[in-house]
C-alpha cells in the first residue's frame, strides 16, 4: 500500500509542476477567480489537495527516513486542507499577492512541485532508501 501512495504522490506533484511550468496563466486565472468568489473559492481551494492529503494520511505513516517525508507531505497538505475547509476566506485573500500579472510566480511553484514530485519518485524506487 506505501509503494503505492508514493507513486500516486510522486505522480501527482510531477503533474501539477509541470502544469504550473505549462499554463501559469491559467493557474493565475483560476486562483483570481477563486478569490473573487469569497468563501466558496476558498472551499474549492480546501478541496483541490484533500484527495491527495487524504491518501497519504490514511495510507503512508512511515517514519523512516525518507519516506518520512512522503508522511510530512501528506500531514502538512491535510492542515492546509483543514484549514482553507475551516476559514476559506482569509486563507484564499493571503495568496492575493500571486495574481494575473505575476504567472512567473506559478512557474517557480511548478519547479518546486516538479522537484518534489521527482524526489518522492526516486524514494518509491529505493533510490534514496
Amino acid at each position: 500500500m506505501e509503494l503505492a501512495v508514493e507513486r500516486i504522490a510522486a505522480l501527482s506533484f510531477i503533474l501539477t509542476g509541470l502544469s504550473h511550468l505549462a499554463a501559469p496563466a491559467a493557474w493565475a486565472s483560476l486562483f483570481a477567480a477563486w478569490r473573487a468568489e469569497g468563501a466558496t473559492g476558498g472551499l474549492k481551494n480546501g478541496l483541490l489537495n484533500a484527495p491527495l492529503a487524504l491518501l497519504i494520511v490514511g495510507g503512508h505513516q512511515l517514519y523512516t527516513w525518507p519516506a518520512l517525508l512522503i508522511t510530512i507531505t501528506g500531514w502538512l497538505l491535510l492542515a492546509k486542507t483543514a484549514a482553507n475547509l475551516l476559514a476559506p476566506g482569509p486563507l484564499l485573500r493571503a495568496q492575493s499577492r500571486v495574481d494575473s500579472g505575476a504567472p512567473w510566480r506559478y512557474r517557480v511553484a511548478g519547479l518546486f512541485a516538479l522537484a518534489v514530485g521527482l524526489l518522492f519518485g526516486a524514494i518509491s524506487e529505493g533510490l534514496l532508501r
